[in-house]
């Protein structure tokens, strides 16, 4: 019995690593891979043992059109669930790196290896998205699908606006045009999440809201790539998401920030080890590149005389002009 008890949790465990329902297994494969590890089994308890697995809630089912594979579909998790499962562990700030190994083994131990493997991307984020768009899932499975085959996929692409009735709804820019992208990454940051592409109407790359995105499809045609898009051979997408501030674009240049030390804290947690730093007495130099944008004078700002910019001079001259342009409305009224 122990041994009948061992050999079907082991039959199990090959439907959980190495199907889904993508990937399964023939019959003759099941039967091989047992017996690599040292079980014997025949084609009638093979069948015996789905039937089982199936009567206490494993969810496997049968792939006709590959010589009737079996596989074991995905739980406790869809695919695009267990994505943004293992994005927010990957990037909490909380979470120390064992505790994160630890939380991304439990969500991926139901999973085939080939799902697992594809969970595997880097991303960057401060807070967990929220959204009124209840395709967000399968728009992301598309994605990563683009990204995975390394083609070109399309969207539409909507703002919410305000209607006659005073009701929020989504209205598609440029009337409904087909936005056709070459896909590169996901990235989380400050309550969204994005898809960094290059779109052929715009230089360099373009960061999309995902959940501003509709009618989201895979083209068969091959994506620009990373070098071709961005003109450089080595482009580093974590450093490109790290400098953004709120994903807005701006002039990527080299900042000096002079900070009071009880700020450390909240300056090394923005910029981590991408920035130098150096005391003078109680006042702590920072030197760092930023793309340089309306968000990043507003990070600034909200530390009041805590924080001063002081070079390069047309930034600090910009920064001097974003604080009049503000000041401005109030004055109008005393």
């Amino acid at each position: 019995m122990q041994n009948n008890v061992v050999r079907i949790i082991t039959f199990l465990q090959i439907l959980q690593k190495h199907t889904d329902e993508k990937n399964s297994l023939s019959r003759n494969q099941l039967i091989e891979m047992m017996e690599e590890l040292g079980f014997s089994m025949n084609r009638k308890t093979l069948y015996e043992y789905i039937k089982q697995l199936k009567e206490v809630g494993y969810p496997i089912g049968v792939n006709q059109s590959k010589d009737y594979g079996y596989y074991l579909s995905s739980e406790p998790f869809s695919f695009a669930q267990a994505k943004l499962l293992v994005d927010a562990v990957q990037t909490s700030k909380v979470l120390e790196k064992e505790m994160s190994t630890q939380l991304i083994s439990n969500i991926t131990s139901s999973m085939s290896h080939y799902e697992a493997s594809a969970l595997k991307r880097k991303l960057y984020m401060s807070e967990k998205v929220k959204t009124f768009n209840k395709n967000i899932y399968s728009m992301i499975d598309k994605i990563h699908e683009a990204m995975q085959q390394k083609n070109k996929m399309s969207f539409r692409y909507f703002d919410v606006v305000l209607n006659h009735k005073n009701e929020i709804e989504k209205r598609y820019r440029h009337d409904g045009l087909e936005y056709v992208v070459s896909p590169y990454s996901l990235v989380w940051a400050d309550d969204n999440y994005y898809m960094v592409a290059h779109y052929p109407k715009h230089e360099g790359l373009t960061n999309f809201r995902v959940d501003r995105m509709d009618l989201v499809m895979v083209k068969k045609e091959k994506r620009t790539s990373l070098s071709e898009a961005t003109s450089q051979a080595d482009f580093n997408i974590a450093k490109y998401s790290q400098r953004l501030f709120s994903m807005f674009k701006g002039e990527e240049i080299e900042i000096v920030l002079h900070a009071k030390e009880h700020l450390l804290n909240v300056i090394y947690d923005r910029f981590g080890n991408h920035a130098t730093y150096k005391r003078n007495n109680d006042i702590i130099e920072i030197k760092v590149h930023v793309s340089v944008s309306a968000p990043f004078f507003g990070w600034v700002f909200q530390y009041g005389d805590g924080i001063q910019l002081i070079s390069p001079s047309k930034v600090v001259k910009e920064y001097k002009n974003h604080l009049h342009q503000v000041l401005s409305q109030y004055r109008k009224e005393e």
